[in-house]
């Protein structure tokens, strides 16, 4: 019981720190008036992690009381709140691979673009897999592969193939504009992937 206390102990110094830390990242990605709360409490009974007890509140509005986040969070806010998390989790512990699968869900326009620099610049300290639909995000990326999915005999295959450069303009253009991929379309990605 003493290790877990003393555990609970260091909980409790480095909570303010971590919730400060996201809310700058929070902030960075288009939630600035974001109250992120951890709140532990001890408990009697021994657990494989401690004896702590870890409520996670959330309100994204000023003047509103944060709550349990699974209460309050979209799908777009909750993808925010875990990248934020993860990036502050890579910056602690060096991990030599994250893998996202579509962290990006529910946002657009200028989130999007943010969530994208954010992957770009935890992409450059360790290996990240992105799986992503916005072309904000894909775009950033040094190398992309394209995921298929083939279904024959009541068999579904999925089949990973790594792209060339003029693919992957082709891919990012695809994924702003649809099927019908113009000139325009292809101009823009380029602008988008900096090439």
């Amino acid at each position: 019981h003493s290790l877990a206390d003393q555990l609970h102990s260091e909980r409790l110094q480095a909570v303010k720190g971590i919730e400060e830390n996201i809310k700058h990242s929070l902030a960075d990605l288009k939630l600035p008036d974001t109250r992120l709360e951890f709140r532990l409490e001890k408990s009697e009974r021994l657990n494989p992690f401690g004896n702590s007890i870890l409520t996670l509140l959330f309100s994204a509005n000023k003047g509103i009381a944060p709550v349990e986040i699974e209460k309050a969070a979209s799908g777009g806010e909750l993808s925010r709140v875990m990248l934020a998390l993860q990036q502050l989790i890579s910056e602690k512990t060096k991990l030599p691979t994250i893998f996202f699968d579509e962290i990006d869900t529910g946002v657009s326009g200028d989130v999007a673009q943010k969530i994208g620099n954010l992957l770009q610049q935890m992409g450059s300290t360790m290996q990240l897999f992105a799986i992503s639909h916005l072309p904000q995000v894909a775009a950033k990326s040094n190398f992309h592969f394209k995921v298929e999915k083939n279904t024959s005999n009541d068999t579904t295959q999925t089949v990973i193939s790594p792209l060339s450069e003029s693919e992957r303009v082709e891919e990012i253009a695809r994924l702003m504009s649809g099927e019908v991929i113009n000139e325009a379309a292809i101009s823009n990605a380029k602008a988008l992937m900096g090439i």
